[in-house]
């Protein structure tokens, strides 16, 4: 006896039919079986093609992102230079206004003939005389620079 199905096998089944050729048994794959599970042929890449595609990929980023910090530091160095420069004199021109203006108030609250009051005065005006000789010292002797203490 055979099933309807035996001659029409269900889709989706594997078994090949058989077939005789020349008195040898021959299997031969269903044409839809062979469609139905083939696989889509694409390009197949190697690991290696991979890997290489990849490092060139991380190579092309890195060099750009070189080529933006070189430009972006070669426009911040000229700001970072006159930031620093300004933040150096106004320190020095604060520390200097504070040094004056504090010995300018001390010196109007101490009485005018007192002894604190001339010490600083005579100290002052010692002390730009060294100034202004160290100078005229410097210029006759061509400028040689100052011993370290």
């Amino acid at each position: 006896m055979t099933k309807a199905n035996d001659k029409n096998p269900k889709h989706g089944d594997h078994k090949a039919e058989p077939k005789e050729k020349n008195g040898e048994r021959i299997e031969i794959e269903k044409e839809e079986e062979a469609t139905e599970h083939a696989a889509p042929k694409q390009h197949e890449e190697t690991a290696s093609e991979v890997f290489s595609s990849i490092a060139g990929s991380a190579a092309s980023a890195f060099k750009k992102g070189k080529e933006d910090a070189s430009r972006a530091a070669e426009k911040a160095i000229p700001v970072i230079k006159r930031t620093a420069a300004k933040g150096t004199y106004s320190f020095f021109y604060y520390v200097a206004y504070a040094t004056v203006f504090s010995a300018e108030v001390v010196m109007d609250l101490l009485p005018e003939d007192g002894l604190v009051r001339g010490g600083l005065r005579d100290g002052a005006s010692a002390a730009r005389e060294a100034v202004v000789q160290r100078k005229a010292h410097r210029e006759t002797e061509g400028a040689e620079p100052a011993e370290s203490v």
